[in-house]
């Protein structure tokens, strides 16, 4: 499910397990670093709603979800870098 949430916001699974603690560190050791937009989403209500709701989706239809997200967010991508384009 992680692998999934991770394809969906463009981030490498990696980045859930930023800033752990390996194993025999205590969490003292480890340097705290910034919270991105997306662990920030992932952490808020509307957040851990999606979550819930596609967690209930059966597999596939979870997948083509997220086939859908990934494709708005490349469509959205493109039409930013565009009009960053026009804007120069």
């Amino acid at each position: 499910m992680i692998y999934e949430i991770g394809k969906s916001l463009g981030v490498p699974v990696s980045r859930f397990f930023e800033g752990l603690p390996e194993n025999g560190e205590s969490s003292r050791e480890v340097s705290h670093l910034p919270v991105d937009e997306c662990i920030d989403f992932i952490a808020s209500a509307e957040g851990r709603h999606l979550i819930e709701r596609l967690i209930r989706l059966p597999r596939r239809v979870r997948a083509r979800v997220s086939t859908l997200i990934v494709a708005i967010g490349e469509e959205l991508s493109v039409l930013y870098a565009m009009s960053n384009e026009r804007a120069n």
